[in-house]
């Protein structure tokens, strides 16, 4: 496989598909410790970190807020931040409540909820104490007061 973002969005998603089903084996032979649980959770951090950093992490990044739009133009490159639209903590919850971890339902949740958008740090910590909502992901944006831009409808 080449290094396409369809490609290494197919293999994140693959890669969670399998630590979730290794996560429901260790579950059903009651052989889960608390090791396998923040290993577990930190590699599938990481598959959530190459799904939304398909695009690139900041440059070819999709969505943006205004304000780090503007930040880009002054060329204060140093207050830009990836920030997961749906928080990467409740995502991995979402994943690790499958019963039956398919490919199919992995990707569709992946596609559908783990979306990037560049924001400066200072949006990035008021997002920070407002939970995700599945059915709209961009509600913590607007309840924060951060609009945004998607870059590829311009």
């Amino acid at each position: 496989m080449s290094k396409s973002p369809e490609n290494e969005r197919a293999s994140a998603a693959y890669l969670c598909t399998h630590l979730l089903k290794v996560r429901r084996d260790l579950l059903t032979e009651g052989a889960y410790t608390p090791s396998h649980d923040r290993h577990l959770r930190e590699l599938a951090g990481v598959t959530l970190w190459k799904h939304s950093e398909a695009d690139g992490k900041i440059q070819g990044c999709r969505f943006w807020s205004h304000e780090a739009l503007a930040a880009q133009k002054r060329r204060q490159s140093k207050e830009l931040q990836h920030e997961h639209v749906f928080p990467k903590k409740q995502m991995i919850e979402l994943l690790f409540d499958l019963d039956s971890p398919d490919l199919a339902t992995v990707r569709r949740l992946l596609d559908e909820l783990n979306i990037a958008a560049v924001v400066t740090k200072t949006e990035h910590r008021r997002l920070g104490g407002i939970p995700g909502t599945r059915h709209d992901v961009w509600e913590r944006y607007r309840t924060a007061g951060i609009p945004w831009v998607d870059q590829t409808a311009q």
